[in-house]
């Protein structure tokens, strides 16, 4: 009787769901959108996150275009043109909330478990555009300091953050993703080598693996030529306390 009652529950939440997509975000070409309204996003990321975030219900959102926008142009099918109006990509700013920041994350989580495109595709084939996170590459900076930032709170619960850092992985996994890759980038380069306790430690990576030795000292170079001291306790603090915070909280979410 229970999972009967907890499968109606669930069918009744993916309709209100479906309810909401069709009044704020999937609109029919010839009615006025809406005005995007925050706290919409944030009504159903705290419904989602009381439900524990069941596959069903977030299948039922990504399937309702919540965060992006597909487009089939004419030379498809006149009568299946559309144009729907993204959600959640479009509207993030720097003063998006946290269940907005987390809502993008969640999304595209259940996007890579469906082997569904992340970023944005264009299948020339059929004339057929899906367009996630390219209709506006420039905020994804924003988005992804805020991610990594987010991973250091430790008020957020324990599937919160194991949600951000779902991201964070399929993001280390689509490297050939321009804009993807030149956020990352940072966090992989030699120069955070800086950051280890000593040089005594350092000598014992560059004993293991001489070539990263060449490597690091045209880092160096690199860095001085730019004026930029680079082994200076106080140089690339913030980035170093950052990638510790960030590596600290990998680890405490995936015990």
């Amino acid at each position: 009787m229970q999972t009967s009652s907890a499968d109606a529950n669930g069918e009744e939440f993916a309709d209100k769901l479906i309810t909401l997509a069709k009044k704020h975000w999937l609109i029919e070409e010839k009615k006025k959108k809406p005005k995007f309204n925050a706290k919409v996003v944030d009504q159903i990321f705290q419904n989602l996150n009381e439900r524990s975030f069941p596959l069903n219900e977030l299948l039922t959102l990504e399937q309702c275009m919540y965060l992006e926008k597909y487009v089939f142009p004419v030379l498809l099918c006149p009568t299946i043109l559309s144009d729907c109006a993204s959600y959640l990509w479009p509207n993030f700013s720097k003063s998006s909330s946290d269940p907005h920041v987390l809502s993008i994350a969640l999304i595209t989580t259940v996007k890579a478990h469906e082997n569904l495109p992340l970023w944005g595709m264009r299948c020339s084939m059929v004339l057929l555009i899906i367009d996630g996170f390219t209709s506006n590459v420039n905020l994804f900076p924003e988005y992804f300091r805020r991610v990594l930032a987010m991973t250091s709170v430790t008020s957020l619960s324990f599937i919160a953050r194991r949600l951000l850092l779902a991201f964070v992985v399929h993001a280390f996994q689509s490297l050939d993703v321009a804009f993807v890759k030149k956020e990352l980038a940072p966090l992989a380069q030699i120069h955070i080598w800086a950051g280890l306790c000593s040089e005594e430690r350092r000598n014992e990576e560059f004993e293991r693996h001489p070539p990263l030795r060449k490597i690091w000292k045209g880092s160096l170079k690199r860095y001085e030529a730019a004026g930029i001291a680079l082994l200076t306790p106080n140089a690339n603090m913030e980035m170093n306390k950052q990638r510790r915070s960030f590596d600290s909280n990998v680890r405490g979410c995936t015990v």
